[in-house]
């Protein structure tokens, strides 16, 4: 799962949301619906507006992946 494919879902769900709290702003989105669900976060960092890490959850089959980015480069 990459930083592109997971803007691409968030832009395209109709389930997707912004929440916030001290630290971080966190996207989640969800893919799927009920036997097929994926509930995807991403966080990033309140004063850089970098990620941080994002947790997918396969809701049915009760399986997650954690990712945690320790150093991302934006090139333009």
């Amino acid at each position: 799962m990459d930083l592109n494919t997971f803007v691409k879902e968030y832009k395209e769900s109709s389930k997707s949301k912004i929440t916030e709290n001290n630290e971080e702003i966190i996207l989640e989105t969800e893919i799927g619906e009920n036997r097929n669900k994926i509930v995807k976060k991403l966080y990033l960092d309140k004063r850089t507006n970098l990620p941080k890490k994002m947790d997918i959850k396969y809701v049915n089959k009760n399986n997650s992946i954690y990712i945690l980015y320790r150093e991302v480069e934006i090139k333009n």
